[in-house]
């Protein structure tokens, strides 16, 4: 009995029927109420994107031996205390890889292109996924439900910043192919970048209470 109710949960968990209990066990009537929302996604499923973002950001960073320890720490973190500054700081994390990894923006001599760009993009793409589901994960329950119009509301925001971001990655990248050398600053240029978005990105949530606790 205790292993039907709990696969039951977990069939709760992410919006499946529940399984009949076994033969000959009693069960008593509980009643339920539920509203059906259509094209709602359980929050359980929200609540673990950002986890998985965490691993698809560590790999396009070049993350490698004892960092996997902690991507696989800020995973978790991101997944059960979204609300805590947990992805703004493995983003900061991630900035320190990728610029301890060379530089993705650096001239192909022989092709005479920047292969780098591409991983570039899909790193802009995902650490904003990474901000953007962390930060509406801290307002999502396991056992609750989000319309379908909210999240392609959000993803829509996401689409409108990246088309502008990934238009200056490429203008970027056709300096740097246009003229190899004398173009270091901009590396300079992406650190900074990066500290603004780390703080930007902190939950207003954990700043307020931290304050609060302070002042008690």
């Amino acid at each position: 009995m205790r292993l039907w109710a709990l696969r039951n949960r977990v069939r709760e968990l992410f919006g499946l029927a529940p399984v009949p209990p076994p033969r000959g066990a009693a069960v008593p009537a509980v009643p339920r109420v539920r509203v059906e929302l259509s094209g709602a996604v359980p929050g359980a499923i929200l609540r673990l994107v950002p986890g998985v973002v965490v691993v698809v950001v560590a790999l396009l960073a070049g993350c490698s031996g004892g960092g996997w320890v902690l991507a696989g720490a800020a995973a978790l973190g991101v997944v059960f205390w979204p609300s805590r500054p947990v992805a703004a700081s493995f983003t900061g994390l991630a900035a320190i890889w990728v610029l301890a990894g060379g530089d993705l923006l650096a001239l192909d001599p022989v092709s005479g292109s920047v292969p780098g760009v591409w991983r570039m993009g899909g790193l802009m793409v995902s650490v904003h996924l990474l901000l953007v589901s962390s930060a509406l994960a801290g307002h999502v329950a396991w056992r609750s439900f989000v319309e379908r119009a909210v999240l392609l509301r959000l993803l829509r925001g996401v689409l409108a910043t990246q088309a502008a971001a990934l238009s200056l990655l490429v203008l970027v990248a056709w300096l740097r192919a246009w003229q190899p050398v004398g173009m270091e600053w901009l590396r300079l240029v992406a650190v900074l970048g990066v500290a603004v978005a780390v703080a930007l990105a902190l939950p207003r949530e954990w700043l307020v209470r931290r304050a609060g606790r302070g002042d008690g």
